[in-house]
């Protein structure tokens, strides 16, 4: 799975989801967001408790190809995201 853009949404499920084994991708623009990731992992507060999250964040999107793509950017990035990202799908993949 391949999540597009690691903000406040992106990251906290791409948490989620390598928490629970899943094999996930994140692609995030900002480099300290890449660096912080890769020195502690995602942390993530509130109802599931504080913890560090080992995860994969990149600043550029591996190529693929991905049974999932999620877009997780800016409202007016989507589009565009989705135009990027659509060559990375598997045949049978979703985005």
């Amino acid at each position: 799975m391949l999540v597009v853009g690691c903000g406040g949404i992106g990251g906290a499920l791409t948490a989620h989801l390598a928490a629970a084994g899943v094999d996930v991708t994140a692609v995030s623009r900002n480099r300290a967001v890449v660096d912080a990731v890769a020195r502690g992992g995602l942390r993530t507060t509130g109802g599931f408790g504080e913890r560090a999250v080992p995860a994969r964040v990149v600043p550029e999107a591996p190529a693929g190809p991905f049974d999932w793509i999620l877009l997780a950017t800016q409202p007016t990035d989507v589009e565009a995201a989705a135009r990027a990202h659509a060559g990375r799908l598997a045949p049978t993949g979703r985005m």
